[in-house]
């Protein structure tokens, strides 16, 4: 793994109270799967809905 591409989009009501808190629990979530030698390609705001992508090359 050479580089990693994260991308994530905060226009949903997810963000709208405590953006900043929703999008650190993301990354957070996001380090303790790759940390546990996962790879997700999708991420989801407290909602489930996905709001961002991981590309791995």
């Amino acid at each position: 793994m050479e580089k990693v591409s994260v991308s994530i989009e905060t226009c949903n009501s997810a963000f709208d109270d405590n953006g900043h808190l929703e999008l650190s629990r993301i990354l957070i979530g996001l380090a303790e799967n790759i940390a546990n030698n996962n790879k997700p390609s999708k991420l989801l705001d407290i909602n489930g809905n996905v709001v961002g992508t991981v590309k791995y090359e």
